[in-house]
């Protein structure tokens, strides 16, 4: 975990190969953040000034499922995305 925290940024996105074929049966990703609990739940990105990222996303109009100032965990905030994921 210290390399990590040493970096600028790391995202890694992954991609199931097979799943754009119609044959594939595939249905779409599940979030995991929903009932059943199975899928992808969020993707975490670490930021100098979270309250000056927190103004900006705002500027921009994005939603937030959860602000720094809701609940106890003060250090975070989660934004939805287009489709609402958070």
């Amino acid at each position: 975990m210290h390399w990590l925290w040493q970096q600028q940024g790391v995202l890694e996105l992954c991609h199931n190969w097979g799943t754009e074929l119609p044959s594939s049966g595939f249905e779409g990703y599940k979030s995991g953040n929903e009932p059943e609990h199975k899928g992808f739940g969020h993707i975490c990105v670490f930021v100098d000034d979270l309250h000056q990222a927190c103004d900006r996303f705002t500027k921009l109009g994005v939603q937030f499922k959860k602000r720094p100032e809701d609940g106890q965990m003060r250090h975070i905030a989660f934004i939805l995305d287009p489709d609402l994921y958070w």
